[in-house]
């Protein structure tokens, strides 16, 4: 995973960068759209836009698009896009 400019790999790292992102940040999710990811292996896109809470500040609008892909009878997040749509 990268935060800005920072890279996190492994399942440690990347629950202690979002354990430790601050308290008083919540997602709402506005909309949630998925559908296969491959005609070739059971994988899955995922579609979210919604807004980010921070504390009292206004909300900011976001969208998010992740590739889950089979592994062990579960699956991992292959890829994700994240992004603030502000401007």
């Amino acid at each position: 995973m990268s935060w800005e400019g920072g890279e996190f790999g492994g399942v440690t790292k990347i629950l202690e960068k979002l354990a430790g992102l601050p308290e008083g940040v919540t997602h709402k999710i506005d909309t949630l759209d998925a559908q296969p990811g491959s005609a070739t292996e059971p994988s899955i896109i995922v579609l979210v836009t919604g807004q980010l809470v921070i504390e009292n500040n206004p909300p900011l609008q976001f969208c998010q698009t992740f590739h889950l892909r089979p592994q062990d009878g579960s699956y991992y997040v292959a890829n994700d896009l994240f992004r603030l749509n502000v401007g």
